[in-house]
């Protein structure tokens, strides 16, 4: 691979384009366009710019003309017709206005954007009808189907834009890095382009709303990184939607639709595609004379074997390993591609864990690539949707051998992760997360002594679902893999939770036989006078059960159980059906008490109410003791003002932690099957006298994102434990 560097000087870039027939109304400029092999044709420079190195014009958003000052005093602030009556318009925007606010979007309603009129966009006024400002899914799609890398062209800093469609992949645009203006400055030349797209990211058209503009910066100030298949880091750029006042000056880059075409004959993009396997990549029906694209809607796809490749919409999706021939039908005329399918070949990690991890994910040929998407117990990818109703329904909670893709298509040893290998990987390797510059992800490094400095990447690449949706620039920041077992929680590890349907990637690992099972190690006993007096009705441990000092986080328990487990579900919990009847449904017995049986004694977990009186008789404030955050509660109780313990945040698993989740000994009041935990929390929306905590037999005792607060929480996802014991 081409190590990509931010600091890369080229003197010219590379720039296929064609000479469009449209003159510009603002001169005798000529507008060239660089066809990528999307659904439209990209301006190969801004609007008002000689050549693609120029910024061009500065334009508010909906007004044609440039001008020396931005500002809301001088905004036209025109209003497009609506198709609503006035009386509903009004009703719904005073709904959203409640939902999201002014400004906000309301993200639960299915409502698209406000859009310009054709004679409110410069593109257009300017170009011609064939132009126009680019729509939020025009540049998704230059998001998806492009690479991206800073460069400079002609001494200006830039984005480049490089198709990866099948028979494009010469072909690339460049956006220099030209700022905004707000007033009559340019604000952050050189450090970040802003370009407008048609479409408002608000259903209000007052003066004081936004529009959505694309924009991208250099790394000045650094935040996204990528990972090339050496596993070195290295800073790269990523573009992102956002919405801005409508008055500021961006620039703008045209899109133009293809020209109508008498067809004589198409041919597909490419005549032979090399595939990976679950790979899917697009392709193009061109028509002959002119090369234009023809709409996918209007060809007739198909295979000559539905086991190896699929085409839908344009889209061939590897289905196995091997060759056949992809067919396109259009108007009578007929073209064919031929397409081979390879299976990349999994290389080994040895982490020092009992199974070897893949370097990448099943079928992709690099640490940073999704790979096939598979549902739960399927053995091939799916093209198109991921349905329920198409789903092959696996009952079981742990898939049998013929069942786990990775035992079927490549076998040798291979299989799919089980829950103890996640936990593992977990418990003896430091997680990084990182942003890359095609997805989100984590290098996963192992601490095990021989082998520490020993890397994988874990790409953090969505899942598919049975919805189309948008791709959306920002949206591959989470990822879910599925292990062998079903629905797991793994001592935090949480990366997403489809259902069985939706398509995951699967990150194989190799079993030789050789390793043993590595479960938690025995909870520490209790090795110091841990009692603190606080002036309350109990005495209250300086340390969690499980640890040594105030700021470790000790042992994770399941509520009523009193050892570690590699991971909690349902059907590992010890305690179903047991504190369920009315009767019952109150306090843990002793035998049940991790505190008491771990430590002996007269210790035991705290019950709701001692944790109510540690907060109404304490000062509390968000503190860092060695680097971990947490809560310290300090005594107001006179006599006792010296006196505090520290409660640590618990819950970061892979992520940094920012709650605690401390069981208490009570059974929910109102919810069979949970418990009542004292949760804490920095993100702060109440204070001391904000805060309910009068409420007899009810879970909740403060305001939900508060600091702190007494909610229900599922038994068998458990929590930590503070003992306390008698005076």
């Amino acid at each position: 691979m081409k190590k990509i560097c931010v600091t890369l000087l080229l003197s010219a870039i590379t720039v296929v384009s064609v000479l469009a027939q449209d003159k510009s109304n603002s001169g005798d400029l000529s507008f060239t366009y660089v066809d990528l092999g999307l659904s439209v044709l990209w301006a190969d420079c801004n609007l008002g710019a000689a050549a693609p190195s120029e910024y061009g014009n500065y334009y508010a958003w909906g007004e044609t003309e440039p001008k020396a000052f931005y500002s809301w005093e001088n905004y036209h602030n025109y209003e497009p017709p609506r198709d609503e009556p006035l009386e509903e318009y009004d009703e719904l925007l005073q709904e959203l206005r409640q939902i999201g606010g002014d400004r906000g979007r309301n993200r639960g309603r299915n409502y698209e954007p406000l859009k310009l009129q054709p004679a409110n966009d410069a593109a257009t006024v300017l170009l011609g009808a064939e132009w126009h400002m680019p729509t939020i899914d025009d540049y998704n799609e230059l998001y998806a189907n492009c690479d991206y890398d800073t460069v400079t062209v002609n001494g200006v800093i830039g984005l480049r834009y490089t198709s990866r469609i099948a028979g494009y992949e010469d072909r690339s645009i460049f956006i220099p890095y030209g700022g905004y203006m707000d007033g009559t400055e340019i604000t952050g030349e050189y450090l970040a382009f802003w370009t407008w797209t048609s479409e408002s990211d608000t259903y209000s058209w007052d003066g004081d709303s936004s529009a959505t503009y694309v924009s991208t910066s250099n790394t000045v100030n650094p935040s996204f990184f990528y990972l090339d298949e050496e596993l070195r880091v290295g800073i790269g750029t990523k573009p992102s939607l956002a919405g801005n006042h409508r008055y500021i000056g961006l620039n703008i880059r045209p899109v133009r639709r293809y020209d109508s075409d008498t067809l004589t004959s198409f041919e597909l993009s490419t005549a032979n595609l090399g595939l990976d396997y679950g790979e899917i990549v697009k392709v193009n029906a061109v028509s002959r004379p002119s090369g234009r694209q023809i709409e996918n809607g209007n060809i007739q796809w198909g295979t000559s074997s539905d086991q190896v490749a699929v085409c839908k919409d344009g889209k061939v999706t590897a289905i196995g390993v091997g060759t056949c021939v992809i067919t396109a039908e259009y108007n009578g005329q007929k073209a064919q591609m031929t397409v081979n399918v390879t299976m990349p070949e999994l290389i080994p990690v040895d982490l020092g864990l009992n199974v070897k991890w893949a370097s990448a994910n099943m079928g992709a040929s690099s640490p940073r690539k999704a790979g096939a998407y598979i549902a739960w117990g399927d053995t091939s990818p799916k093209a198109g949707l991921y349905l329920r109703d198409d789903y092959k329904t696996v009952w079981t909670e742990k898939l049998e051998p013929e069942n786990d893709a990775v035992m079927v298509r490549i076998g040798g040893g291979w299989r799919m992760p089980d829950a103890d290998d996640l936990w593992e990987l977990k418990n003896k390797c430091t997680w990084q997360s990182i942003d890359t510059k095609d997805s989100c992800g984590y290098i996963i490094t192992s601490n095990v002594p021989g082998y520490e400095g020993r890397s994988i990447f874990l790409p953090a690449v969505g899942y598919k679902t049975d919805r189309e949706g948008r791709v959306g620039m920002n949206q591959m920041s989470y990822g879910s893999y599925k292990t062998i077992t079903y629905n797991t929680s793994v001592a935090d590890v949480s990366l997403g939770s489809p259902f069985k349907w939706e398509g995951c990637p699967i990150r194989p690992v190799l079993d030789t036989g050789e390793g043993k099972k590595a479960g938690p190690d025995p909870v520490k006993p209790l090795n110091h006078d841990a009692m603190v007096d606080l002036g309350l009705s109990v005495l209250w441990a300086d340390c969690n059960v499980g640890a040594d000092s105030p700021e470790e986080c000790g042992a994770r328990f399941a509520w009523g159980e009193t050892a570690e487990k590699t991971y909690y579900t349902k059907d590992n919990y010890k305690l179903n059906g047991k504190y369920n009847s009315w009767e019952d449904r109150n306090k843990l017995d002793a035998a049940h008490d991790a505190a008491h049986v771990n430590w002996g004694g007269e210790w035991r977990m705290p019950t709701k109410e001692e944790y109510a009186e540690l907060f109404k008789n304490c000062e509390w404030a968000d503190t860092t003791i060695n680097g971990v955050e947490g809560f310290l509660f300090t005594s107001k109780v006179p006599g006792y003002t010296s006196n505090s313990i520290f409660l640590p945040f618990t819950n970061g698993g892979i992520y940094k932690a920012d709650r605690g989740l401390y069981l208490t000994s009570d059974a929910a009041f109102r919810y069979e099957n949970s418990c009542a935990v004292f949760t804490i929390s920095k993100f702060k929306s109440g204070t001391n006298d904000e805060i309910d905590l009068g409420l007899e037999n009810y879970e909740d005792w403060g305001c939900p994102n508060s600091e702190i607060h007494i909610p229900s929480r599922n038994r068998y996802e458990g929590g930590w434990v503070r003992a306390v014991c008698p005076k």
